[in-house]
């Protein structure tokens, strides 16, 4: 079997088990759709967080007029992204995937460009009652805002010819541009393991010359930088082109455009053109490759470009020429400094950091640009360790899994091999919830429901900025947050089943929002919650009387938000602050009776004092585990990490070194038996993070210390901390029952631990930290404290901070 009908099974497979696990009446289509979007959403490939909204239009004779599956607008309104989905079920016999041609992927194409004519053309053919007149009336009202739109052809099948979908046209002056995504594109994209598609500009081609620039004088191994200066037309047709795609994905979700930012840079374009270079900071860019003219001093072709810093003036400068025809960009010139990462291990990490730096002015934080921050390490260890009660007499339970990043749960369950019942028994796909996820239930109900209705990195994002640097999860926080899933997605179920339309996203998170509003006190500026959010966790489920009042709640809800947005998209106006501030406004939605009967089950005060009091016990813990990593660093002794530190000095096979700047920093700290002992919190990751490529690609470098081969130890050591317990057989045989079940070690770990439980190699210090090390592996890294550190008058924010421990 090839692996791409090995994918394609997989993604059927996904797809038909969200669709019978939905329990909500979703057509395998529109399942199918989410599911698809949700993979370009998290890959970067979009503008916008689109919305599924399903329609179809047929003529008396039976012909499609339009269809159209999903939609979505970007979030400067310049452009808008339209989706039709065609799923197929392929042969059973050989697995091959549905193959289609050039007439039915014109017939999609066609289908969906009718309805963008009938919108710009101002509705003329568009029935009143259809799901999406609010999109086309406002595609009509705002159509000279509007530069682009992105007609997307998903699809499970794989099409024959697709150089059909390679045409642009225009309507009304917006750029059309045709994407077709088959199962061929998705399996590239997933087996290139960048999970997105890179952007390459080819300025001889599409613009008619190079760009001329200056190299960095030195040479570095690790990135090559050049200076270039930029004509104001390429950027414009850049975005034009690519729009938000351009931007680096973290900065993309942070970035704010700015009216009156906006209104600055369009002055200087009409009034003082030649002076834009002086005034405007330029542009700072990252790129995989970089392709030069032969002399070296032009740019020819940029390979997965990104836009770190400079956002918003390349968005104004294209916005200036659509509002003003006249707008003299032949005379305005943009300064950008390009960054090349082919040298990196991680590029990925790299680029980060260059975003960080460079958007200094919008305190994006090195936390917020990963998907690998401690808070979401912390949150995935407590889905781990958590079991939800068991509901019946057998006592079964199961676990609420976090997925930090795509492809954990399949990755796990794969590993997982024989026993994939079990596994699916101790984490049913329906109980999945994603870094997003998470986001949109904290914020819902934290009383920003505005925020969550914008959907994808934005979301995410705010809820990151909501974060204090040293926040982690406790338990508490993690079953309030479960508690949230809960109440969310039964919120979904009854949307969807009452065929509300398709502003379920926007409804479901005001209908929390609303419960977290009616349900708290004010408590000076915070709002404190007394919803039994323990109660939903014990129970799996929604109360008698929350399910009624939800149930009441939702119609009358999603009647009032349409009617309230005034003509305008309800999806959009539910991102509006002052949205929310009608339904708080609205008051209860004559709903005094169901909202009487909950409040007779809400948490007393001395019950929510009660459950997130201080406890000091968090404190306790989480210092003796950092004791406990400080001590087994200390037993490999000052000449171990000297061999470590001449180790990483060195150079792998593609002449990269092992460790950078900042790991050989801790190493020679590490030289010094005091600094070892009292190395904060950061570095003391740091150094497990340094073990773990030596454990990786040097397996035996410090078994010299046990052989006596290495040269005599420059400081003396007054030996090991005595809090570094010793490892004895029985732990030994423990890890080797973990690894027969969670397959996290190498091969090379499992055979040295076999050779140690048959008495084959001594248990002597150097094999002891290294068993140490894979325990730590085998648990991935340090749990998350299991007790409740937060003030009494505010649950909304149970959370631990790390600065109340000390190194």
């Amino acid at each position: 079997m090839s692996e791409l009908i090995k994918y394609l099974n997989n993604l059927n497979q996904d797809i038909l088990a969200t669709a019978s696990a939905a329990e909500d009446g979703a057509s395998r289509e529109n399942v199918a759709t989410r599911f698809l979007l949700d993979i370009l959403e998290e890959s970067g490939c979009l503008e916008s967080s689109p919305q599924v909204c399903y329609d179809r239009r047929e003529d008396a004779a039976g012909r499609v007029l339009h269809r159209l599956s999903a939609y979505g607008l970007s979030d400067d309104g310049t452009s808008v992204d339209l989706f039709i989905t065609n799923f197929y079920q392929h042969s059973t016999e050989t697995g091959a995937p549905h193959t289609f041609g050039k007439t039915e992927l014109e017939r999609s194409m066609s289908q969906v460009t009718r309805f963008l004519e009938s919108a710009l053309k101002g509705l003329k053919d568009i029935e009143e009652t259809a799901p999406i007149l609010s999109l086309a009336h406002h595609l009509g009202t705002n159509r000279q805002d509007l530069l682009r739109a992105n007609i997307f052809i998903l699809t499970n099948g794989r099409a024959i010819n697709s150089d059909v979908v390679n045409k642009e046209l225009r309507i009304r002056d917006v750029l059309v541009r045709y994407e077709l995504w088959d199962v061929e594109r998705f399996f590239r994209m997933h087996s290139s393991g960048t999970n997105r598609e890179p952007i390459v500009i080819d300025f001889e081609q599409q613009h008619n010359h190079a760009v001329r620039c200056l190299p960095m004088p030195i040479e570095n191994q690790d990135y090559q930088t050049w200076l270039a200066i930029v004509p104001g037309t390429v950027l414009a047709d850049l975005y034009q082109r690519h729009g938000q795609r351009l931007l680096e994905r973290n900065v993309r979700a942070f970035l704010q455009f700015s009216t009156k930012v906006n209104k600055g840079i369009q002055k200087t374009i009409m009034e003082e053109p030649e002076r834009f270079l002086a005034y405007n900071n330029g542009l700072a860019a990252t790129a995989s490759k970089v392709e030069l003219t032969p002399d070296g001093s032009a740019i020819v072709r940029i390979h997965d470009l990104q836009i770190v810093n400079g956002g918003q003036t390349t968005a104004a400068i294209c916005q200036t020429r659509q509002q003003k025809r006249d707008a003299p960009l032949d005379r305005v010139f943009v300064q950008m400094k390009l960054t090349e990462l082919s040298g990196l291990h991680s590029t990925d990490a790299f680029a980060s950091l260059i975003a960080q730096f460079a958007n200094t002015q919008n305190a994006i934080r090195q936390a917020d640009l990963s998907a690998n921050s401690p808070f979401n390490t912390a949150l995935q260890q407590l889905s781990r360790d958590t079991w939800a009660p068991a509901l019946d007499r057998t006592g079964r339970q199961s676990r609420w899994f976090f997925e930090r990043a795509r492809g954990q749960y399949k990755e796990l369950r794969a590993r997982a091999s024989t026993r994939k019942a079990e596994f699916d028994s101790q984490n049913p796909p329906n109980q999945i919830f994603t870094k997003d996820l998470m986001a949109k239930y904290r914020l819902a109900w934290e009383c920003r429901p505005d925020i969550v209705a914008k959907g994808g990195e934005k979301v995410y994002a705010m809820f990151r900025a909501g974060l204090e640097e040293d926040q982690r999860p406790n338990r508490a926080w993690f079953t309030d947050l479960v508690a949230l899933a809960i109440l969310w997605r039964e919120a979904e179920r009854f949307h969807t089943r009452n065929k509300l339309g398709d502003a379920r996203n926007v409804v479901v998170a005001y209908t929390v929002a609303w419960l977290s509003y009616q349900t708290g006190v004010a408590d000076g500026k915070k709002l404190l919650t007394r919803l039994n959010l323990p109660g939903i966790w014990n129970q799996q489920g929604l109360s008698p009387a929350l399910r009624q009042l939800v149930e009441a709640l939702i119609p009358r809800l999603d009647a009032f938000i349409r009617k309230s947005a005034t003509g305008m998209i309800t999806t959009e106006w539910g991102k509006k602050e002052t949205s929310w501030e009608a339904v708080r406004r609205k008051g209860d939605f004559g709903l005094g009776d169901e909202l009487a009967a909950l409040r007779a089950e809400l948490l007393s005060a001395g019950e929510v004092d009660a459950r997130y009091a201080t406890i000091d016990d968090a404190a306790v813990a989480r210092k003796a585990r950092f004791d406990q990593m400080r001590a087994e660093l200390d037993d490999i002794g000052t000449e171990g990490w000297r061999l470590i530190a001449e180790w990483g000095n060195g150079f792998d096979a593609n002449h990269r070194r092992w460790l950078d700047d900042m790991k050989i920093r801790v190493c020679d700290k590490c030289f010094v038996t005091a600094h070892r002992r009292a190395l904060p919190e950061v570095e003391v990751e740091i150094a497990y993070q340094i073990l773990d490529l030596v454990f990786t690609h040097s397996p035996n470098l410090l078994d010299e210390l046990e052989t006596g081969n290495a040269p005599a130890p420059l400081l003396a050591s007054p030996g090991p901390i005595t809090l570094s317990l010793p490892v004895t057989l029985e732990v030994v045989n423990d890890l080797l029952k973990q690894q027969e079940i969670h397959n996290k070690l190498s091969p090379d770990e499992t055979l040295l631990l076999r050779r140690i439980a048959a008495k084959e190699h001594p248990l002597n210090s150097t094999t002891q930290t290294k068993v140490r090390y894979m325990q730590r592996k085998s648990t991935a890294e340090i749990p998350a404290p299991q007790a409740t550190r937060t003030s009494n008058t505010d649950i909304s924010s149970v959370y631990v901070h790390q600065s109340d421990f000390g190194n």
